[in-house]
């Protein structure tokens, strides 16, 4: 019996034995790294700038290696400001498309006004002169700053004033160097001396990012533009911060998470001074969503009452923003005819007829302007007049399928 007992014992002892060696030899393969792309989609910096650090010992051609290093210290400078995130209260958002971004902006009548550059200025394509897309025109009507290349070169902010004959050649911001490539989008505060733009280069996250400088009367120029940080900035485009501060509101573009072609307007809570959040006491989740601004109902919390104020100031501005102009008209149908945004009933529709009303008035300057150079050109014929009439006949031809077609949906809306 002993005996029998012993071998069963030395069964089970062998077997677990050979068990647990088995499960020794179980190798788990290892977990893929993250790739350069993940780690930036979600918001680690510190192993994406590690990752282009590795990548730039490993690169061959110097030019490679140190357009990594630069990539790198974007990485290393975007660490930065997720831990310096600011708190924002954001009061909500609309999807747009791109190219319609300024007409949907409705600002107080101090606040100046953002137009097409083009509305103002011509390019010439002969002589490599571009144009950016916006242009700040301050309340009075006397200044503008827009966004111009010199011949051959990158987009750079310049400032032009309005004479008896019209706008004067525009002169380049002093102090804001190339190195702020392609600036775009300038907005100036009420104060004359604070300037917000969007731009590219080695100072952004990626893509195009906000930034903010000021001038110095002393010197005579503006001094060297910052970085506004998140969670405005992000490795995607973003491309507008402007503070109107007669309505108490901000608004802010950005592509991020958007389809081509797409931008999400903003509206925020406008800071006294910068707040930001206390990373040590906050979960790295929640850092993160404030930072990509994931839900703005998160920064809505204890906020409501002001915000309901400022969609109450946003409501009258938007109110009164057609009923200045006494030319406002549109078809519904046989029977319904709106000449003025009080007439709708359907709020989108509603908001959807300004942007349409905005339109109509870009196309009435792009035919006023067509009627003026055509005028032009019979007495004298250039090829830069040649070119700027084939431009506008683009542009017009654009313009009325766009109107078309958004005619079209604002009706449906509205009467269905």
């Amino acid at each position: 019996m002993k005996k029998r007992t012993f071998f069963l014992l030395s069964a089970v002892i062998l077997g677990v034995l050979s068990l647990s060696a088995q499960r020794k030899r179980i190798v788990r393969p290892a977990l893929p790294k993250p790739t350069l792309t993940e780690c930036i989609a979600r918001y680690d910096f510190t192993t994406a700038a590690q990752i282009l650090h590795e990548m730039a010992v490993k690169a061959a051609p110097l030019t490679r290696r140190d357009s990594l290093l630069v990539e790198a210290r974007k990485m290393e400078r975007a660490a930065d400001f997720l831990s310096n995130t600011e708190r924002v209260v954001f009061i909500d958002s609309v999807v747009v498309d791109k190219v319609q971004l300024l007409s949907v902006l409705r600002l107080s009548t101090d606040a100046g006004r953002l137009v097409s550059t083009a509305s103002l200025f011509r390019s010439d394509p002969m002589r490599g002169i571009q144009l950016g897309v916006g242009t700040y025109i301050n309340p009075l009507e006397t200044a503008a700053i827009s966004s111009l290349s010199a011949p051959g070169g990158t987009l750079r902010l310049q400032s032009a004033y309005r004479s008896a004959n019209g706008w004067e050649k525009p002169r380049p911001l002093e102090g804001i160097d190339s190195t702020f490539a392609q600036a775009d989008m300038p907005y100036l505060l009420s104060d004359g001396t604070t300037l917000y733009f969007a731009a590219e280069g080695p100072e952004s996250v990626g893509g195009y990012d906000i930034f903010v400088t000021r001038y110095n009367p002393e010197t005579r120029q503006y001094v060297r533009p910052a970085n506004i940080g998140m969670p405005f900035n992000s490795p995607a485009n973003d491309y507008l911060y402007l503070i109107d501060e007669g309505s108490g509101m901000g608004y802010f573009a950005t592509d991020r998470r958007q389809p081509v072609g797409k931008v999400c307007l903003y509206t925020f809570l406008p800071n006294t001074e910068r707040n930001v959040y206390d990373v040590a006491s906050m979960p790295t989740d929640s850092l993160l969503r404030a930072a990509q601004i994931s839900c703005i109902a998160d920064t809505q919390v204890g906020h409501e009452r002001d915000i309901n104020e400022a969609q109450v100031r946003r409501k009258a501005l938007q109110n009164s923003s057609i009923s200045d102009f006494a030319d406002f008209r549109f078809v519904l149908n046989d029977e319904r005819v709106c000449t003025n945004l009080a007439d709708f009933q359907n709020d989108q529709a509603r908001k959807q007829a300004l942007v349409w009303y905005k339109q109509q008035q870009q196309l009435a300057q792009f035919i006023k302007r067509r009627e003026a150079l055509q005028r032009d050109y019979g007495e004298m014929r250039t090829e830069r007049m040649a070119q700027e009439l084939r431009q506008l006949e683009i542009q017009i031809a654009q313009l009325n399928n766009q109107l078309r077609e958004m005619a079209k949906a604002i009706r449906k809306i509205e009467l269905q």
